[in-house]
């Protein structure tokens, strides 16, 4: 039966081909249609790299210069004793689990600091977003060590080593390797040593809507926020014991809030870390929204588009296919042939946009912000595309087929 149709297709490749055209152009459409849709939920549903359940968010705020509570002549030194007597006070919360100190780190963080992470390996040019962190932030946000114990990287950062992500390696070393055990240096010139890298950790994505991004992490530095003002960098985060949540937050600020007081340091208020993601995923629904929309309807019109063309010609062959029954051939196998001549020709419209998009993909030409352009991404297109046109291929051949089977005999000859 297939041999037959082939040879009918080939019969009448002239006006095949225009079709075969015009569904690889309408494949092409899909494709970039579905990409997105594919780019967008595959980044949504794949690992954030950090887990912020059970887990709060303390700030504090500067006492105004002028107030009765003002201290005067407090020096840098006595204004970080200050901030870490606030950590010692947050770590005795009853069902508090563990309690970090952080500068600008935790997962969504609005405050980001880039610096490049220069070794003999590297290109000076290419930065990491750079994370400040103590010891526990890792077991708080449950980063996870690649070829390590967290024991081991958290001991690493005591001794003031840099642990690097994932991603990272891969950006500054395209060509393979690893920098774990590399010197570091703050000039180009290689100058001035930094640190040794001392660990991975695996790549950590900035929210469920957007990508990871490679970073680095070095023991706490209070410099920059305290010598700015920039209080809200400081970030003291607690994961709570999942049977001390219930009520949590009021016990804190009745019981341990008060006792936030170091200095020109005061408590200023307690947020729950998953909290503040349903604030940015309210934030990105409607940019979300539009670009859903915007999509279905592409991808309705090309599905019109597809079944608009086999529509046609089914209606245009409707004698053809009461010919065929009158002569013999069952309804259901008439329908069955063209319907199978419709995918055939799919299938060899589908082969030429996939040599298309392998040229797309080698050139790099559609986004990379979300998802690579790797193996993954080209065969999920290449098969969700497939499965949506051949849909609208067999709706489009069924339903006037479905009809066309009913011509009586006589009929058909006639208009034969």
């Amino acid at each position: 039966m297939t041999k037959h149709i082939l040879k009918m297709i080939w019969n009448e490749r002239k006006h095949n081909i225009v079709i075969i055209l015009e569904l690889t152009l309408i494949a092409l459409i899909m494709w970039a249609v579905v990409d997105v849709v594919y780019c967008t939920l595959r980044n949504y549903y794949s690992p954030t790299g950090f887990d912020i359940e059970h887990t709060y968010l303390v700030q504090i705020k500067s006492v105004p210069n002028g107030s009765s509570e003002y201290v005067e002549g407090l020096e840098y030194g006595d204004k970080v004793d200050d901030v870490y007597s606030i950590l010692e006070r947050i770590k005795r919360t009853p069902g508090a689990e563990v309690v970090s100190l952080s500068v600008a780190s935790r997962p969504g963080s609005p405050g980001n600091m880039f610096r490049p992470v220069i070794t003999r390996k590297t290109d000076g040019n290419v930065s990491c977003l750079r994370r400040l962190v103590d010891p526990e932030f890792l077991e708080v946000y449950r980063y996870e060590p690649i070829n390590a114990t967290l024991a081991e990287v958290q001991q690493m950062l005591r001794d003031g080593k840099m642990i690097i992500s994932q991603d990272a390696e891969r950006q500054l070393l395209p060509d393979g390797g690893t920098l774990v055990g590399d010197t570091t240096f703050v000039d180009e010139e290689m100058t001035q040593v930094e640190t040794v890298i001392g660990g991975k950790v695996q790549q950590v994505r900035y929210s469920r809507f957007q990508e990871a991004v490679p970073f680095s992490l070095l023991p706490v530095d209070l410099q920059v926020p305290l010598q700015y003002d920039w209080l809200d960098a400081i970030e003291y985060s607690i994961r709570v014991k999942p049977e001390a949540m219930d009520g949590f937050v009021e016990m804190f600020t009745k019981d341990i809030a008060p006792t936030l007081s170091a200095g020109n340091y005061r408590f200023k208020q307690i947020l729950y870390n998953p909290d503040q993601f349903e604030e940015y995923k309210e934030w990105m629904k409607d940019d979300f929204l539009t670009q859903g929309l915007l999509a279905l309807f592409l991808l309705v019109n090309v599905l019109l588009g597809v079944a608009g063309v086999f529509w046609f010609r089914v209606v245009k062959r409707r004698s053809q296919i009461g010919l065929r029954i009158s002569f013999g051939a069952t309804p259901r196998g008439a329908q069955r042939q063209f319907i199978l001549e419709g995918l055939l020709m799919l299938a060899v419209a589908l082969a030429s946009s996939a040599v298309i998009m392998a040229v797309v993909f080698q050139f790099e030409l559609l986004a990379v912000e979300l998802i690579p352009l790797d193996v993954r991404r080209f065969v999920g297109d290449l098969l969700i595309t497939a499965l949506l046109m051949g849909c609208a291929v067999v709706l489009a051949v069924w339903l006037p087929t479905r009809r066309t089977k009913r011509i009586p005999p006589a009929q058909a000859l006639r208009e034969e």
